[in-house]
């Protein structure tokens, strides 16, 4: 049996001998990843799909942008030519933000957009703004930030130009927030929620 995660543009999918090596794939000079990686192929409802890491018991995927709204069919078979099957649906937006342990737990993927620089972050001037890596808002119609219990609108959700899948939100942070601590931040598309992650901020409540 094949479960599937696909709260991401980027998903993963764990079940078993899925593939017969661990291995992360390399971008092409074409910018994109390869669909064959140690033996291992994924479709969706058919299509040959990008494959950035493989493992026996979890492959992480692109899913096409053409793949039709509704359940589809993810097929992956390894090296051995052994299909692993499962039915997923597939929304316009499905928000996920990524982390540092690459699990979706903890620490966001999260920086100072003036700076570049890792939190902690000190919001005591009221100016400033996180850039948030995630995956699955930029086609979501609604789009909302809530941070440590304040919704905020993003000033931006961009496609980046480095990664496919991956989104980058902008986003002020309110000045009252300084001096938190540590709280939890999520964002949400089309009235979907991603995964919670924390953040941290510094200054003098």
């Amino acid at each position: 049996l094949l479960s599937l995660f696909l709260r991401r543009v980027a998903p993963a999918a764990f079940g078993s001998v899925l593939a017969n090596t661990t291995q992360q794939s390399q971008k092409q000079p074409n910018g994109e990843f390869p669909t064959n990686v140690g033996g291992t192929t994924v479709t969706v409802n058919g299509r040959a799909v990008q494959i950035l890491f493989v493992s026996p018991e979890r492959v992480h995927l692109l899913i096409p942008p053409q793949t039709e709204i509704g359940n589809a069919e993810v097929v992956i078979t390894n090296a051995d030519g052994f299909p692993s099957k499962g039915t997923v649906p597939i929304l316009r937006a499905a928000p996920g933000i990524f982390t540092k342990t690459g699990d979706g737990i903890g620490e966001g993927m999260i920086l100072n957009s003036d700076t570049l620089a890792e939190g902690p972050f000190d919001p005591s001037s009221g100016n400033l703004r996180l850039l948030i890596f995630s995956t699955g808002v930029r086609n979501g119609i609604t789009r909302t930030v809530n941070i440590g219990g304040r919704v905020v609108t993003p000033e931006a959700v961009n496609e980046s130009t480095g990664m496919q899948g991956l989104d980058e939100v902008l986003v002020r942070v309110p000045a009252d927030l300084r001096g938190a601590g540590n709280v939890n931040l999520f964002i949400q598309a089309d009235g979907r929620d991603s995964n919670p992650v924390t953040v941290k901020f510094l200054g003098d409540p």
